[in-house]
């Protein structure tokens, strides 16, 4: 039996919670407010899992978030249940809190890969915090480098900004000289999540003129539109990634559909919009009642087909081909 397809690119994002260790300046938090205890119920979880299977709904991957998901004293059990709906689970982790065991237990109980959200890996803050959560660097390291060599699928998601350009070079080059092959540098969103306005102290830069200053390292740089994104590859076989802001370019469709750690459909991260799921109703019905996605950064809404997709006749506002690095693309899966 064909089975539905109805979350946005067959994709679905969990908050596990809204607590986090660590309060960066720029974190989004998935659109939910930060740190208000709120922890995702299991039980509910469990339903809804079985909802997806009740009414044959196709998942190609699970990303487990946060906040900081592995602050969930049940992590392990609701990986243990996402993993019987779908083969690709993905945990988001600032890494503090793993060790070489939990990394163990992570992959035991059904996670295909462990995304790192790391700005900088050499210092002790690893992300611009406003809180003084220190962390052992070197430790970070050995066990990015572990998890890598545990699940080469693993990656790791560095935000730029003033706080770690100038270490860019070096960053790249423990990379390379480590073989970890996903890696992504992301635009910084110019927008404050908590006060949602924009990012007041971060000095602006120019996110195309900082490839080029990297470029030496890659022998082809190609771009893709409809992510927004710069594929770079190395002699070496590695491949990273330049996402710009996809806000700005109106990529959202390309993204997750989301639920918050109350159990809320949740369509975009500047609105506090959240819709609750009802366990007793038709999850394909509910989510395609959602026609219309509040865009804060565009200040109306954008209307989707009933696959979740932008609707064909919104302008979506990418790059004039001039603009590109290169004028060739790439079809490359995140």
């Amino acid at each position: 039996m064909k089975r539905n397809g109805i979350f946005l690119n067959d994709r679905l994002r969990i908050s596990l919670t809204d607590n986090c260790n660590f309060k960066c300046k720029y974190c989004s938090n998935e659109g939910q407010k930060h740190n208000t205890n709120s922890f995702i119920d299991v039980d509910f979880l469990t339903n809804f899992f079985d909802k997806i299977v009740l009414e044959n709904i196709y998942l190609k991957k699970i990303n487990l978030t946060g906040g900081e998901p592995l602050l969930h004293k049940e992590v392990l059990k609701i990986v243990s249940k996402a993993s019987k709906v779908c083969e690709n689970i993905t945990i988001n982790t600032n890494g503090s809190l793993l060790t070489k065991q939990l990394v163990d237990d992570l992959i035991n109980s059904g996670v295909t890969c462990i995304k790192f959200g790391v700005d900088n890996p050499f210092s002790e803050f690893s992300k611009p915090i406003i809180n003084d959560v220190k962390i052992h660097c070197e430790e970070l390291r050995e066990i990015i480098l572990y998890t890598v060599k545990k699940i080469p699928r693993s990656s790791l998601n560095i935000v730029v900004t003033r706080y770690n350009i100038s270490d860019l070079h070096n960053i790249i080059k423990w990379i390379i000289d480590n073989s970890i092959n996903n890696v992504e540098f992301i635009e910084l969103i110019d927008f404050n999540f908590e006060t949602r306005t924009p990012l007041i102290g971060d000095e602006p830069y120019n996110f195309i003129d900082l490839i080029r200053s990297l470029d030496t390292y890659f022998y082809d740089i190609k771009y893709n539109e409809n992510l927004a994104k710069y594929i770079a590859y190395h002699s070496s076989g590695l491949i990273m990634q330049f996402a710009e802001d996809f806000c700005k370019h109106r990529v959202c469709a390309n993204l997750w559909t989301r639920v918050d750690s109350n159990g809320c459909f949740s369509p975009c991260l500047k609105s506090n919009d959240s819709y609750p799921i009802d366990l007793n109703d038709n999850l394909t019905k509910q989510l395609l009642n959602q026609k219309r996605l509040y865009c804060n950064s565009l200040s109306n809404y954008i209307p989707r087909d009933a696959n979740g997709n932008i609707a064909s006749y919104l302008q979506k506002n990418i790059r004039n081909p001039e603009e590109y690095l290169t004028k060739s693309f790439t079809d490359l899966d995140i």
